[in-house]
């Protein structure tokens, strides 16, 4: 049997008793007139009162109690519910509690409103972060794959640009003990920018209270006009440096150690930076720092990787590496270069002589001489021991020959004093091999050049002083 079917069972038998006590008095009122039957008609009467009060009163509490029970299944708290039922109980009006259960629903809604756009935000903030780890995984891979730092800067900045929003332009100033300098930049002539240098008092954040913690700039141009140096204001203005409305701006730190700065930059009126943006710029200069960090040890291993230790230029694995990678570019566009293979002449009399120091200082002596007279594109190595190589870039075999000779001759000026007395001169022998004229095989080019090389070597000796 349902419960709703038992209330109403209870309903129908309280009415129809009901309704049998009034039947009662009607018929002592109609046919019993006596002293007892007034009385008797009294009790009726209060009976049928108590009666109808009873059950009231019961039908109200059973509509409290549901009530009550509704609030305690809805999602308020412990304490509120206990308020509730003790407002109940001591009778208050069942329209100031539902108004007070309103009251309360509404302010948990906008509680949960708020909780909710706070998650929204951190969601959004996650997925920035995470965005930004994708970027420096990236990072991290083009300095596995170049080690070139510059390159390395130019990629985070771009990365930066993309990830930050509104960010339309950018630069990376580093730090190199004295001043600051233009490494990388975005949307900015890099030509004009490379002249420019910066000391501590200029940057943004000289005067913050914390040096190392992100900062916003809306006026650029009345700052820097303030702290620049005569020049550089112009400089910068002339080329749209105080069209920005915004700047995003970071330190990076390397080993704990101030490394440079990065720049986010907005030059749109509807845009600017906020303090959400704060903790993106801060996140991603401390995974610079990492990157950068990374990009030090790479580059130190890559350079003991590719050049002589004694010298400081190429050694002979990554120069023959590059001399393959010429000939293949080369080979396709026909353009022409020229290997020269070289021999110093008299170190083995030098090291039995004087010893191996003596011999030493000859070899960083020559190799210092040659570098200074090359050109920047040229690629000179030791090829060991006595034996050195150049690539001529875009030269020909007399052009190439010519520069050898005035080598040469600059080394008749140039002795090697050892324990303060001079003890030879510097003198060599080279062979020259041509590219595309004379072979376009990496093989050949090396062997060609060095058989020449050991026939110039004939009667170009020079005494050895005792």
């Amino acid at each position: 049997m349902s419960k709703k079917y038992s209330i109403k069972k209870k309903n129908i038998q309280f009415f129809g008793f009901l309704l049998l006590l009034i039947a009662i008095n009607h018929l002592y009122y109609q046919f019993l007139s006596s002293y007892v039957g007034v009385w008797l008609i009294i009790i009726v009467e209060i009976l049928s009162v108590a009666l109808c009060i009873l059950h009231v009163h019961k039908w109200f509490s059973r509509v409290f109690s549901d009530f009550l029970k509704t609030v305690k299944a809805s999602s308020f708290d412990s304490k509120f519910i206990e308020e509730v039922s003790i407002s109940i109980n001591k009778g208050f009006a069942i329209d100031d509690i539902v108004e007070r259960i309103i009251s309360y629903q509404s302010h948990q809604e906008k509680k949960q409103q708020a909780l909710l756009d706070k998650l929204k935000n951190s969601n959004i903030l996650l997925h920035r972060n995470s965005r930004i780890t994708d970027s420096i995984m990236q990072i991290t891979s083009e300095i596995l794959s170049s080690g070139e730092i510059d390159e390395v800067l130019q990629t985070i900045l771009d990365k930066a640009i993309e990830i930050i929003p509104n960010a339309q332009k950018g630069s990376i100033l580093i730090y190199n003990g004295s001043y600051l300098e233009f490494r990388a930049s975005h949307g900015y002539d890099s030509e004009m920018l490379k002249n420019l240098k910066f000391s501590l008092e200029e940057l943004f954040q000289y005067n913050a209270k914390d040096f190392y913690e992100p900062c916003i700039i809306n006026n650029a141009e009345s700052f820097n006009k303030e702290h620049l140096k005569s020049g550089k204001f112009e400089v910068l203005r002339d080329g749209g440096g105080f069209e920005l409305k915004s700047i995003l701006s970071c330190a990076i730190q390397v080993d704990n150690e101030f490394y440079g700065v990065i720049n986010l930059d907005c030059a749109e009126d509807k845009y600017t930076f906020s303090k959400e943006d704060k903790p993106l710029i801060k996140h991603l200069a401390t995974q610079i720092g990492i990157a950068l960090k990374n990009a030090r040890l790479i580059e130190k291993i890559l350079y003991l990787s590719r050049h002589d230790s004694l010298t400081g230029i190429y050694n002979r694995c990554y120069f023959e590496e590059l001399l393959m990678r010429i000939c293949q570019q080369r080979k396709a566009s026909g353009a022409v270069f020229s290997l020269a293979i070289l021999d110093i002449n008299d170190l083995k009399k030098v090291n039995d002589t004087y010893g191996h120091e003596a011999g030493d200082l000859m070899l960083k002596t020559f190799a210092k001489g040659v570098t200074e007279s090359l050109q920047k594109d040229d690629i000179f190595a030791r090829y060991g021991g006595d034996e050195f190589a150049i690539i001529f870039t875009d030269k020909t075999k007399v052009q190439a020959e010519e520069i050898l000779k005035t080598v040469s001759l600059l080394f008749t000026e140039v002795p090697i004093l050892y324990c303060g007395k001079k003890i030879t001169d510097i003198s060599f022998s080279f062979g020259i091999t041509e590219f595309p004229a004379e072979t376009t095989e990496f093989e050949k080019l090396i062997k060609l050049s060095d058989t020449r090389m050991y026939k110039n070597k004939r009667g170009s000796k020079r005494p050895i002083r005792q």
